[in-house]
């Protein structure tokens, strides 16, 4: 149970220690939950033990990943879902319930950018408003309505997908850069209003991973040098990079972090 106090003597007494990381008949719901880091979250939760959610638009490969938690050992749940939208959002609270009965975690991972690369005075409104409603405002009513499911049950763990960036600036992808500063203090804003509710509230902000976001620049021979000159470790993240840090996060291990926001970036943000 989320909050419960942990005997450390117990625990290894009993050899339980990695109980503490055990997702065993948890519920997850994990936006964007089928590509990228949202799927290697998915597969991560599951093999955890968690029954994982997928709420995103593209069905075809969300069933791919949902076969794959199935076969895993664990359930699973597809809702077709646009994250800006207020009434999918609650639709998504209402099947998640109707079959897990309650959610213990929300992982909101959704997640878009501008592209190609453009300077903040050719970024049309239209770009900016797509960019900042999926991010921003969608991480914004996912959480709300889970929220509102975890206050009931007093306790719950909302883990949000950020990035470096919103500690970096970087040019050419403002409203990006916007809407994951915005979501830093989104979540230290949500820690503190829901923490008397024991939900845990925290994020997690990768730097370059090999994923479809920045696979073109990865392929760039001059950017990719220049994208390894700024990374101490000299190395990319691989979307298995992010699932330890994540059921970390939505586990008993971390009942004490909240409002915490933490860079997967190889020292990208040291110097």
């Amino acid at each position: 149970m989320f909050g419960r106090t942990l005997d450390i003597n117990e625990l290894i007494a009993n050899r339980k220690i990695l109980e503490a990381f055990s997702l065993k008949d948890k519920n997850a719901i994990v936006t964007g939950g089928n590509k990228g880091l949202g799927r290697a979250i998915s597969l991560g939760l599951a093999s955890a033990g968690a029954n994982v959610v997928i709420a995103a638009r593209d069905l075809e490969a969300s069933k791919k990943v949902s076969d794959e938690i199935k076969n895993i050992g664990t359930d699973s749940l597809i809702v077709k879902t646009d994250v800006s939208d207020q009434e999918d959002v609650r639709n998504l609270i209402d099947k998640t319930i109707e079959k897990f009965n309650r959610i213990d975690i929300l992982v909101n991972n959704a997640g878009v950018t501008n592209r190609p690369r453009q300077a903040a005075t050719e970024i049309s409104e239209e770009v900016w408003d797509w960019v900042i409603d999926i991010n921003l405002k969608g991480t914004f009513l996912v959480s709300r309505e889970v929220a509102k499911s975890m206050i009931k049950n007093k306790k719950g763990k909302i883990l949000c997908i950020g990035s470096m960036l919103c500690e970096i600036a970087q040019p050419w992808h403002a409203p990006y850069v916007a809407s994951k500063g915005g979501i830093r203090q989104l979540v230290k804003a949500l820690a503190l209003e829901w923490a008397a509710y024991n939900i845990h509230v925290n994020a997690l902000c990768p730097h370059y991973f090999r994923t479809d976001f920045v696979e073109k620049s990865l392929k760039d021979p001059e950017r990719y040098k220049a994208i390894m000159q700024n990374i101490p470790m000299k190395k990319v993240g691989e979307p298995e990079d992010i699932i330890g840090s994540a059921i970390f996060l939505c586990s008993e291990a971390s009942n004490l972090l909240t409002g915490q926001i933490i860079l997967i970036d190889g020292g990208y943000s040291l110097p």
